[in-house]
C-alpha cells in the first residue's frame, strides 16, 4: 500500500535522527561515567576506554542496553521544542551579522527580501510566505486563483500550517512524504543541537572534575576536546536550522498552493485547457 510505504520511509528517517543524537549523548555520558566509576583508581582516558570496551565485550547485554538507552534519549530529544532552538539560532545569526562585512551588489534584491523575511520573523515566517505568494501569483498570473486565497491571520498561522499538512496528506501521499522528509531534516538539526548542548554540559562537568584532581591523567584534554567538539556541532546545526526550516515551510506552502490551484482550475475547463501546468499531475511531483 502507498500509505504504508510512506509511513515506513518516514519512520526510517526519524529513526536515523533519533539514534544519531541519542548515541552522541549516551556516548558522552557513559564515557565520563566510566571515568567517575574508576575515580579511585585514577585511570587515564585510554585505560578507561579499554576498561569500558572490555566490559561491553564480556557482558554483551550492556551494548543492547546502551542502544536502547540511546533510542530513548533520542526520543526525549525529539520532544524538545524546535521553536526554542530556532529562536536561539536567530539570536546567533543576528550576532554573526554584526561581524559580516556588507558588499554592494552581492545578491539580487529578491534574495535580500527573502533573506530578511526569513531572519526577522517567527515560525511559520509569514513575511517569507507573502513573498512566495507574490512570486507565484506573478508567475502564474493566468491561472484562476481563489478570491480569498491569502496568508492566514497572525493568531491562526500555526494551526493553518498543520492544516496544510493534513490536506496534503489526504490528497497526495507522494507530496506528503516529501514534506515529511523536510520536517524530519528540521528535527534532525534541532535534535543534534540539543545533543551537542548536553555533550557540552557533560564535558564541562568532566573538565571541572579533572581540574580538581578527581579523575585520572589526560582527562583535562579529553573533556576539553569533548566541549570543543560539542560546541562545534551545536554551532553548525544551530546556524543552519532556520534555513532548513524555512525550506520546509516554503516547500509545504508551495505544495498546498499547487493543490489549491489544481482543484480550482479543474472546475474551470477553459482555464485547465489554457494552463495545463496547473494540474494534479504537477502536484504529484513537487
Amino acid at each position: 500500500m502507498p500509505a504504508a510505504t510512506t509511513l515506513s520511509r518516514i519512520s526510517r528517517y526519524d529513526y536515523f535522527a533519533i539514534l544519531g543524537s541519542g548515541t552522541y549523548v549516551v556516548g558522552c555520558v557513559c564515557f565520563l561515567g566510566a571515568a567517575i566509576c574508576n575515580s579511585g583508581a585514577k585511570l587515564s582516558a585510554r585505560a578507561t576506554a579499554s576498561w569500558l570496551s572490555g566490559e561491553i565485550q564480556q557482558h554483551w547485554p550492556i551494548a543492547v542496553g546502551f542502544l536502547f538507552l540511546a533510542f530513548l534519549t533520542g526520543n526525549a530529544l525529539r520532544a524538545m521544542p524546535v521553536n526554542t532552538a530556532d529562536a536561539w539560532g536567530l539570536k546567533w545569526l543576528n550576532f554573526l551579522t554584526k561581524f559580516r562585512p556588507t558588499k554592494k551588489n552581492e545578491s539580487t534584491q529578491e534574495w535580500k527580501q527573502y533573506h530578511e523575511a526569513l531572519h526577522t520573523d517567527k515560525f511559520p515566517y509569514p513575511k517569507m510566505l507573502e513573498l512566495e505568494l507574490k512570486a507565484l501569483k506573478l508567475a502564474l498570473n493566468n491561472a484562476k486563483w481563489p478570491a480569498d486565497f491569502e496568508i492566514p491571520p497572525e493568531n491562526t498561522r500555526h494551526s493553518m500550517f498543520n492544516f496544510w499538512k493534513a490536506e496534503i496528506c489526504r490528497e497526495n501521499t507522494q507530496a506528503f512524504e516529501f514534506t515529511q522528509e523536510l520536517e524530519g531534516r528540521v528535527r534532525l538539526f534541532a535534535m543534534m543541537f540539543w545533543a551537542a548542548l548536553v555533550g557540552l554540559v557533560v564535558g564541562a562537568i568532566g573538565f571541572a572534575l579533572s581540574i580538581f584532581g578527581l579523575l585520572g591523567s589526560g582527562w583535562v584534554f579529553i573533556t576539553l576536546a569533548m566541549m570543543i567538539i560539542s560546541a562545534l556541532i551545536g554551532i553548525i546545526f544551530l546556524t543552519e536550522l532556520r534555513r532548513v526550516r524555512g525550506q520546509e515551510v516554503s516547500s509545504l506552502f508551495i505544495a498546498y498552493v499547487s493543490l489549491t490551484l489544481a482543484k480550482t482550475n479543474s472546475m474551470d475547463p477553459k482555464a485547465e485547457s489554457q494552463h495545463g501546468h496547473v494540474s494534479q499531475s504537477h502536484f504529484a511531483n513537487p
